[in-house]
C-alpha cells in the first residue's frame, strides 16, 4: 500500500495544477491513472501506448505501480499495455517471431478510455497471447536415423493494437532429439496453415495438419487468454490425441482420433 501513496499524491497534485478555477473545465487536461500492478506480476519491463504516446518502464521492487499522465480531452482513446516479447521483433505495432526464432511469453491488453472527464482510472489485465505446446511423437518402427521436425504456419506474431494474429511466415525447428518437444505458438487464426513437418534424410518432407487437429479438439484461437495444448501422435498408424489445457479453468478437454 505504501508504494502507491507517492503516486496517488502526485495524481492529486496534477489534478489541482491542471487548471485554474477561472478556466473552463472542458479545456483542462484529463488525468489518466493506469494501475499496472496486474502486469507487473508477469514482467519487470512493460510497454504502454496511450493514443500514440509510447512509454516503456522498468520496474524494481518497491517502485510505484501507478502511472499518472496528463492528456488532452480527446474523447475515446485506445490504451495498449504489453509485457514480454524481448526475443521477438517489434515492427511498427506488431511483434513477430524472427527467422528461425522462438515465440516469447507475451501478454497484451487493449482498452478504450474515455478522456472527456477530469480523471480516468484503469487497471489493465494481462491477456495471454501464446500457447505452450507439448508434442509427444511415437516414431515408426523402421524410421531411418537423421529425421528432424519443424512447425510451420502463416501466422507469425501479434498485432499489439488489436491482439489479433499477424500474417507472415513462421518456422520453428524442433531442436530436441525427441520424441518429446515443447514450444510456444503465437496467437493463430482459425484458418492458419499450421502444420507439423518431418524432414527425411533423403530431402523429402512429410506434412501433418496440426492446426486442424487442434481445432477439432475444440481449441479457441479467439479466446482472450489462450489455453495450452498437448499433442500425442503415433507416426506408425497416424492416430493422434489433442488435449486442451485451460489457462484458468483447471479442466482438460481431450480428443482422440
Amino acid at each position: 500500500m505504501k508504494d502507491r501513496v507517492p503516486a496517488v499524491a502526485a495524481a492529486a497534485l496534477l489534478w489541482l495544477c491542471a487548471c485554474s478555477i477561472k478556466e473552463p473545465r472542458e479545456l483542462c487536461p484529463c488525468i489518466v491513472e493506469v494501475d499496472l500492478s496486474a502486469f507487473s506480476e508477469r514482467a519487470h519491463r512493460l510497454s504502454v501506448d496511450l493514443g500514440g504516446l509510447h512509454l516503456e518502464r522498468d520496474f524494481q521492487d518497491g517502485d510505484s505501480l501507478l502511472l499518472v499522465l496528463r492528456r488532452p480531452r480527446l474523447g475515446l482513446v485506445p490504451l495498449t499495455v504489453w509485457a514480454g516479447g524481448e526475443k521477438m521483433q517489434l515492427r511498427g505495432r506488431t511483434l513477430t517471431v524472427g527467422a528461425l526464432g522462438g515465440c516469447d511469453s507475451v501478454f497484451v491488453e487493449n482498452v478504450v478510455l474515455d478522456t472527456d472527464g477530469e480523471i480516468c482510472r484503469v487497471r489493465p489485465i494481462p491477456r495471454k497471447q501464446f500457447a505452450n505446446v507439448w508434442l509427444q511423437l511415437i516414431p515408426e518402427e523402421e524410421d531411418p536415423p537423421g529425421i528432424s521436425y519443424r512447425i510451420r504456419s502463416d501466422c507469425n506474431g501479434i498485432i499489439l493494437d488489436s491482439s489479433k494474429p499477424a500474417s507472415g511466415p513462421l518456422e520453428l525447428p524442433l531442436d530436441s532429439e525427441g520424441p518429446r518437444f515443447l514450444f510456444r505458438l503465437p496467437r493463430q487464426s482459425e484458418d492458419a496453415a499450421l502444420v507439423l513437418e518431418s524432414l527425411l534424410p533423403d530431402g523429402s518432407v512429410q506434412s501433418y495438419p496440426l492446426g486442424n487437429w487442434i481445432l477439432e479438439a475444440g481449441y479457441d484461437w479467439n479466446a482472450r487468454d489462450l489455453d495450452d495444448i498437448a499433442v500425442g501422435m503415433d507416426l506408425y498408424d497416424g492416430s493422434f490425441t489433442v488435449s486442451v489445457l485451460p489457462w484458468s479453468e483447471g479442466k482438460n478437454i481431450t480428443e482422440t482420433i
